[in-house]
């Protein structure tokens, strides 16, 4: 009988794949890269941003733009003008 660390690769698989959300499976990882280990960090990077919110993601710079694309947005829309094909950030 195997031990629980012995690392069965399909289990392994299929945790990683319950960790994400069914509506997030095609989105951008997290860019940022650890020190210690090499490694790319594994989250989700948001909307607009290539990091995760652990990352920088969540910056001032981030949520200033954020904020300024939902105000062009919605002055669009209010100016009749509708959705264009760069809905970007």
């Amino acid at each position: 009988m195997k031990s629980s660390g012995s690392g069965n690769a399909v289990w392994k698989a299929a945790m990683v794949r319950a960790q994400r959300k069914p509506g997030f499976i095609n989105r951008v990882q997290c860019k940022a890269i650890a020190r210690h280990s090499g490694k790319q960090c594994g989250h989700i990077a948001l909307k607009g941003v290539s990091c995760c919110q652990w990352h920088g993601g969540r910056g001032m710079q981030v949520i200033v733009k954020n904020r300024q694309a939902k105000y062009d947005l919605s002055k669009r829309k209010r100016r009749g003008e509708g959705f264009t094909a760069d809905r970007g950030a």
